[in-house]
């Protein structure tokens, strides 16, 4: 079992790993290539988008957990309704 696990953390661990060594990289070259008032607007951007991102993650969450209720219920008028 342990075995499995380790095997398992190390497939998935480049999805975790990349992105942060990407966007660690890039932060040098983007704070070279923007102007100081552009490199502001960029990170408003991106707080913004996180922002965004993580209340849209909890709306997909609850979509996961409900659906298969509304769906054997039939009542996904309602639900997609109450989604928008």
């Amino acid at each position: 079992m342990t075995e499995g696990f380790l095997k398992d953390i190390f497939k998935y661990m480049p999805a975790q790993v990349v992105p942060g060594i990407v966007g660690f990289v890039s932060i040098p070259i983007i704070t070279r290539l923007f102007l100081p008032q552009d490199y502001g607007n960029y990170s408003l951007v991106m707080a913004t988008v996180m922002i965004l991102t993580t209340l849209l993650g909890w709306l997909t969450m609850s979509i996961i957990r409900f659906y298969p209720a509304y769906e054997r219920d039939k009542k996904l008028d309602y639900f997609f309704g109450n989604i928008i």
